[in-house]
């Protein structure tokens, strides 16, 4: 008959606990006749990594572990070029690369950040247009004023 481990009480042949302190009794065990060391399994060779179609409710998703996460720098800093060429006149030309860059690297890879590059592009391009205005309306007032004083 065996004994508990934790209090020394005898244990009934079959029991998993000992009844006087509730201690889970382990099952004696039994040594395997010697047996000879079994051979693995050969395994197929590694297939390359292919892109799984994952449904969503709303669209189809692709995932691949060569995928970077998060948002592509270079939408991030066209878009903040862009708001520097709108805060202090510079950074137009950089703004446009970087977010043409990023654009492209986005299409590519799937990385978040589009809508940074689009407004990256965006922006420069108003403030040209709007740049380009200002500067062909100041010619015509010059030209008017001189054409007015000259009469006077």
């Amino acid at each position: 008959m065996p004994f508990c481990k934790n209090c020394g009480s005898s244990i009934e042949d079959g029991a998993k606990f000992c009844e006087n302190c509730g201690t889970p009794i382990e099952a004696p065990v039994a040594q395997p006749a010697a047996q000879p060391a079994p051979q693995p399994a050969p395994q197929p060779a590694p297939q390359p990594v292919q892109a799984q179609p994952v449904q969503s409710q709303s669209t189809t998703q692709y995932q691949s572990s060569q995928v970077p996460e998060g948002t592509n720098g270079f939408c991030i800093a066209g878009f903040i070029c862009a708001l520097a060429t709108v805060l202090m006149g510079v950074g137009l030309v950089p703004a446009l690369i970087l977010s043409i860059v990023g654009l492209v690297q986005v299409k590519k890879s799937g990385q978040k950040g589009k809508g940074f590059a689009i407004a990256g592009i965006i922006i420069p391009i108003a403030v040209m247009v709007i740049a380009t205005i200002c500067v062909i309306l100041y010619f015509v007032f010059i030209i008017a004023g001189a054409a007015i004083a000259s009469t006077y």
